[in-house]
């Protein structure tokens, strides 16, 4: 062993070698150690070497002051293990760990705690770019994501994904490399497109994926673009057969000048749209189109805006859009209506003046478009545009009625009949008929819908033969009795006894005869009127007589009887009226835009061929 001492006033420092050796392990440890009042700092290394089969080495830094003590250290070792498994490590024991460039200007990796000593918060941070020439695999990633800015790539750049800063997402297909001299396809909010690269302008916008509908139409005639649009298309025009010098002006600069009508639903086929291109020729300065945007939606029956200030204005254009209905309160009918704009202007400090004005005829739920223009002295004009909704004549039907129901149970009086020949000579035949009745079923205010009925009938009917009173030809009369009873089908079954000439004359016994006890049922939902179809009638032969004598009442002799008892008349009427609607108007009113001629003059060419094209999702 091996000790160095230096000792002065300020310091105390001591260099200690131990060397030592046996004959399985040899152990060489340095210790370096420097004191200056209450603070202690010593270097230690050690170097061990055990049976040939591990080596060890150890530095280790450590500081006291006042009591509290920093250590960092690294540890070598590689060896053999007791289970015969070989092994090789380094370790590190800092508070702070860095790799750092040569001139200590840049840590590439560092291991840094953000915490604190006793509550350590340990981060791994990378000032460089990662390169991962194997596989990755994570296993334990819960959450993540790609700040605004930063993208994703796959094989060579050929693919990315990526967040723009507005937060959108993209994906950009390519070819190898990126896009930066490639061509390439960007997917983006429902959109696809496609870029080319040119050598002079880099990257030209090339194509976009679209739903096109394209044709031509005559100015100031309404075109209807074939469904499906899923919303509103974008129209462009462009002329096809149109004049576009007019020799009346020839001092003038004279330009033409495309526009259409609001874009608005087909008011027949889904996903179909209609509008109406304008053609003109505009001469002199020009002008400009003003994007209002106003609705109104409520029962107010007129509606007016303004705008105010619009200068150097010769001709103005509102376009504006209108839907009015108001329901009758009764059923599912509705009031036609009419639209009128009106359009009014003011130069500055002036009065309103009218301005014109145009009318549609409203029959059904439909949006019209409504315009109107005005040629105005070159100035500085307020501009208002009025819309006012009023009944017309005449109604419309549309939807189907929604209704209350109820019901109500009924009765009727229960009655009865006999018909039978009275004593003394009844020389004619006797009916009677009756209907079952439930009384006035009506319900004030409500409809009937059916009525279903039930009823008993007790009925007897008999027939038997007499002589006709001529006491020389000893004729016979025959008997019959019939009743007719409702058969629950509107119509009645008749149920009939006779007696024949050729049966003996019994005057004490009836030949013929029926009793029944039935009940009738029958669901009324035609006549509705509280009587069931048809009437219960009853029918019995006329008198005859006894063949002993002709000179006594007692000698007259019925021929048949009928009787019939209708009780247990009972009835359910059903009920139904039209559930309310309120007669308040409904209206909605647009002011979609206004285009001025600014010092300019226009000439209508309403015979021109236009080129349309309709673009959109």
């Amino acid at each position: 062993m091996t000790t160095l001492e230096n000792s002065d006033v300020e310091q105390n420092s001591k260099i200690t070698t131990l060397e030592q050796a046996t004959a399985t392990q040899a152990t060489q440890l340095t210790n370096l150690t420097s004191t200056v009042g209450q603070n202690t700092t010593s270097i230690t290394t050690q170097q061990t070497v055990t049976d040939g089969l591990k080596a060890e080495y150890t530095l280790k830094v450590r500081q006291e002051s006042n009591g509290q003590i920093t250590v960092a250290g690294i540890g070598v070792a590689s060896g053999q293990a007791d289970d015969g498994e070989t092994f090789s490590e380094i370790a590190f024991a800092a508070e702070n760990f860095f790799f750092t460039t040569p001139n200590g200007l840049v840590h590439p990796m560092s291991i840094i705690n953000i915490g604190t000593e006793s509550n350590p918060d340990y981060k791994i941070m990378l000032d460089a770019d990662v390169m991962i020439n194997g596989q990755l695999s994570i296993s334990q990633l819960q959450s993540g994501e790609l700040q605004n800015g930063t993208a994703l790539t796959v094989g060579q750049g050929s693919i990315e994904m990526s967040t723009a800063s507005d937060g959108y997402g993209q994906i950009i297909i390519t070819g190898a490399g990126g896009i930066a001299t490639n061509d390439y396809l960007v997917i983006k909010e429902g959109r696809i497109e496609s870029f080319v690269y040119t050598t002079s302008a880099g990257h030209v916008r090339y194509k976009e994926v679209r739903r096109n509908e394209s044709g031509s139409a005559t100015s100031g005639q309404q075109v209807t673009i074939p469904a499906y649009f899923k919303s509103q298309p974008v129209i462009h025009l462009a002329p096809r057969d149109i004049s576009i010098y007019n020799a009346s002006y020839p001092s003038q600069s004279q330009r033409l000048e495309l526009e259409h009508s609001p874009v608005l639903p087909h008011p027949d086929i889904e996903g179909a749209w209609v509008f109406t291109p304008y053609c003109r020729l505009v001469l002199a300065d020009g002008g400009k189109t003003e994007t209002h945007g106003l609705t109104y939606v409520g029962g107010n029956n007129s509606q007016r805006w303004e705008v105010t200030g619009v200068k150097s204005l010769k001709k103005v254009t509102v376009n504006n859009r209108a839907a009015s209905r108001r329901h009758t309160g009764s059923g599912n009918s509705y009031q036609n209506r009419k639209v009128t704009l009106a359009l009014e202007y003011r130069p500055v400090g002036g009065s309103w003046t009218s301005g014109g004005s145009t009318s549609v005829n409203i029959s059904q739920f439909n949006t019209h478009g409504l315009q109107v223009s005005k040629s105005l002295s070159q100035g500085t004009y307020d501009i208002a545009v009025v819309l006012t909704a009023q009944d017309r004549s005449g109604t419309f039907t549309s939807g189907v009625l929604q209704y209350d129901y109820t019901q109500a149970n009924k009765a009727g009086s229960n009655w009865s009949k006999v018909l039978e020949s009275p004593p003394g000579k009844w020389e004619y035949h006797q009916d009677y008929s009756q209907s079952i009745t439930i009384g006035n079923p009506a319900l004030s205010g409500w409809e009937i819908t059916r009525i279903d009925y039930s009823a008993r009938v007790q009925f007897t009917i008999k027939a038997r033969t007499t002589y006709d009173g001529n006491w020389i030809m000893n004729g016979k009369v025959p008997g019959e009795a019939y009743i007719e009873v409702p058969n629950g089908s509107g119509g009645v079954t008749k149920y009939r006894v006779y007696s024949n000439t050729d049966e003996p004359v019994d005057y004490n016994n009836w030949r013929a005869e029926d009793s029944r006890d039935i009940v009738v049922n029958w669901s009324d939902s035609t006549y509705k009127d509280g009587a069931i179809r048809g009437p219960v009638k009853l029918f019995i032969s006329k008198t005859g007589y006894t063949y002993s004598s002709m000179t006594s009442s007692q000698n007259y002799l019925p021929t048949a009887y009928a009787s019939v008892t209708v009780s247990n008349i009972t009835a359910t009427v059903y009920y139904r009226k039209a559930k309310g609607q309120s007669s308040s108007a409904s209206n909605t009113f647009y002011w979609d835009s206004s285009s001025y001629d600014l010092g300019a003059t226009d000439i209508s060419l309403t015979n021109s061929i236009i080129h349309w094209t309709a673009t959109g999702e």
